[in-house]
């Protein structure tokens, strides 16, 4: 007897390989919600759950699952202890590639929140700086595809920002972000106009960028906010000091001072 046709109808069950990513998707899913509680992040650092997360971000490639681990990684970075792990588990680089390799806005933000909780110490800032977080958060800033992105960019760089290292304001001038920072200073969105007048604050810090922020027009946005702070409807004195402070060391440069 000759065997039996094959069916020409496919099968409507996933392969294994689909099932598993599937599940491992839904996880991933369930734990990043979890890990909004302190107990449970604190449970996870317990059983040894960061290195899993980190090998998980460098193994599997789809936005999917490189979205629910950056998550999850971000959520359990608000604990100052996990955060020290999730350094020292080798994440920060991973987080970096994916913030070119991921085409998906929902994604980005994950990948971009993750390394502004990753931001929590002037130590973290410096590692964070030194394994190329900020050149392609700068790059970003000129091509981000939505506002949720947007906004979500400009936080990350106003914590990467703070006490601004060298190495910080070298990669945010290489990426390109002064052009497009000025230009965000005058957002219709109140939280992404004063972080990123906050951002170019921070960066006069480093003399070195000075000269290129004062030819981005980084002096008239700064003076303009200055004014107005200072006018009789403005804010108070505290919240006017780092723009004061910012417009003495622009003018330590012969250019911004014309």
């Amino acid at each position: 007897a000759s065997d039996p046709a094959p069916s020409s109808v496919p099968s409507s069950t996933p392969s294994p390989p689909v099932r598993l990513r599937k599940t491992l998707d839904l996880a991933l899913s369930i734990l990043a919600d979890c890990c909004t509680e302190g107990a449970c992040r604190a449970e996870v650092r317990r059983l040894g759950g960061i290195l899993p997360l980190v090998t998980i971000l460098q193994c599997m490639k789809t936005d999917s699952i490189q979205n629910r681990t950056a998550r999850a990684l971000g959520n359990l970075a608000m604990e100052p202890e996990s955060c020290g792990d999730i350094h020292c588990a080798g994440a920060v680089p991973l987080l970096v590639e994916s913030l070119t390799a991921c085409q998906d806005s929902q994604c980005l933000q994950s990948v971009v929140r993750a390394l502004r909780n990753l931001a929590d110490s002037p130590q973290h800032r410096l590692a964070l700086a030194q394994q190329g977080a900020v050149r392609p958060l700068a790059e970003l800033l000129a091509t981000a595809p939505d506002a949720a992105l947007t906004s979500a960019l400009v936080r990350a760089l106003l914590e990467l920002s703070r006490g601004c290292s060298r190495a910080c304001a070298e990669q945010l001038s290489l990426g390109g972000g002064l052009g497009p920072l000025v230009s965000l200073a005058s957002h219709p969105k109140r939280v992404v106009r004063e972080g990123t007048i906050l951002i170019l604050a921070n960066l006069c810090a480093q003399g070195l960028i000075r000269p290129a922020l004062g030819n981005a027009g980084g002096v008239e946005v700064l003076v303009d906010e200055l004014r107005q702070r200072r006018g009789p409807n403005g804010a108070s004195p505290a919240s006017q000091q780092p723009l004061v402070r910012a417009v003495c060391l622009l003018c330590r440069e012969a250019i911004n001072r014309a």
